[in-house]
Formats: C-alpha cells, sequence, structure tokens
C-alpha cells in the first residue's frame, strides 16, 4: 500500500504507512527501511531520510548499494547538503551500473552553475552509451535527459 501512495503522488501517507511496519519482527527489514528513506525524501523529509539512508547503509551493507547511494546523494542535493551531495555523487557515479547516476549527478552540477563539469559528465554518460550500444528503455530515458539537459547549458551540443 506504500508503494502505490507513493506511484500516485501520496509520499505522507506513504511515510505514515512506513513507519507503522518498521517494528516488531519487521523492524530491520532492508526493503521497508528503504522504503520509508524513498518517501522521506518524496515528502522532502530530508533530515529523516538522510538519517534513514545513513542507517540503511551500516545495517544493510550490501542491500542495493547502487540505488541507496544514489538516492542519499539525490536527498543531500535537495536538502542543500552540497559538499556531502558531491561527495556521494562522484562516489556512486564511478560504481553505478546504469546512466541515471551520471544523469542525476550533470543535472546536480547544472543547478550548481558547475557547466563545464556538468558537461563533461553529461558527454561520458552520452559516450558511455554509444560504447555499450544500450538500447534498454529505461536506460535510452536517461540518455534522452541528458542530451536535453546538455543542450540546455550548451545548445551545439544538440547534435551528438
Amino acid at each position: 500500500l506504500a508503494e502505490e501512495c507513493l506511484a500516485r503522488g501520496m509520499p505522507q501517507d506513504a511515510v505514515g504507512l512506513y513507519q507503522s511496519t518498521l517494528h516488531g519482527p519487521y523492524k530491520n527489514d532492508p526493503n521497508l527501511q528503504f522504503g520509508l528513506a524513498r518517501a522521506q525524501f518524496a515528502n522532502a523529509e530530508y533530515a529523516p531520510a538522510a538519517t534513514a539512508f545513513a542507517e540503511l547503509r551500516i545495517e544493510h551493507t550490501k542491500f542495493q548499494t547502487e540505488d541507496v547511494m544514489l538516492l542519499q546523494a539525490r536527498n543531500y542535493a535537495a536538502w542543500g547538503e552540497v559538499n556531502l551531495a558531491h561527495s556521494h555523487f562522484e562516489t556512486i557515479v564511478a560504481i553505478y551500473s546504469g546512466l541515471e547516476a551520471a544523469y542525476q549527478y550533470g543535472d546536480f552540477l547544472i543547478r550548481q552553475g558547475q557547466h563545464a563539469k556538468a558537461q563533461e559528465i553529461l558527454n561520458e554518460l552520452i559516450n558511455k552509451a554509444k560504447r555499450f550500444n544500450i538500447r534498454h528503455e529505461d536506460e535510452l530515458y536517461w540518455l534522452k535527459q541528458a542530451r536535453l539537459r546538455l543542450s540546455s547549458i550548451n545548445p551545439a551540443s544538440l547534435k551528438l
């Protein structure tokens, strides 16, 4: 039910539902903990989400590492914790298997006014997609977003 609330744009309800499940035998369930952190992030509860992500990474070090780290970086960025966001994005971009982390980092850099670094990251994403002949629909979405975002700071990049 909490996942459905998130999918329907009701993160506050999702937070409440996840919190109500994290008791008794489910207190340390990593899926529920991650769900709560995601719901808190979606509900702009950045401080509690940061705590939830940190606890999840400590208690369940191997649980969906890439997804947890990426959302943790995005949470820091949304919260305005720029240095922590930079650090987490740098780490996750180096290990993330898909294109989303690079896109999110490039987008963050653009919002920080770091256009040259953003161009570098987004161009690397585009080159990676070409090099590995990426055709998966979810990955093509991030490729398209990267091209659009890149064109917002450098219209000449539309040729890529």
